[in-house]
């Protein structure tokens, strides 16, 4: 079973509500919203943004990053939250990075090397069976269109794994 990365717009209400219960968050995720799904993509988006496999401080760590949700399982972990301000950070750092600069950052070898899910992605990169970099690339822009988006209309976001 893939683990794919959700992220759901929601405004700093919703957030606060959250925050004071955290049980909420199942019924929240249950309604429909404008959402995006980063599939399979969401780790190497991540190492490509932020260099590491593992969580990071800032705005180059907020795939993996953002506050807890409480202890509520809602996948893989409790889902995370980034508020609007996180959000226009977020978005910031996503419109100076070019396609072509993120492209540039693409490293099979090192991503394999640090343990990036899912490993056989980056096998089939090694051995050239798919464009490896054209998936991730198109989920770097679908996430950067969100993320604008999301900006623009002053809204926050939850991200979890399913």
């Amino acid at each position: 079973m893939a683990m794919i990365s959700v992220w759901r717009l929601v405004d700093d209400d919703q957030i606060a509500e959250l925050a004071d219960d955290p049980t909420q968050i199942e019924a929240l995720l249950d309604e429909e919203g404008p959402d995006i799904d980063l599939d399979r993509a969401w780790h190497g988006l991540h190492f490509l943004l932020a260099g590491t496999a593992r969580e990071t401080a800032g705005p180059r760590g907020y795939i993996l990053g953002g506050r807890p949700v409480g202890e509520v399982n809602v996948g893989y972990g409790p889902a995370r939250v980034l508020g609007s301000q996180e959000v226009a950070i977020f978005d910031d750092l996503l419109q100076c990075i070019s396609t072509e600069e993120f492209c540039a950052r693409f490293d099979p070898e090192a991503m394999t090397a640090a343990g990036i899910y899912p490993d056989d992605l980056w096998d089939d990169a090694l051995s050239g069976e798919q464009d490896v970099l054209a998936y991730l690339t198109g989920h770097f822009l679908q996430l950067k269109e969100f993320i604008a988006a999301a900006h623009r209309d002053g809204m926050g976001v939850i991200t979890y794994l399913a």
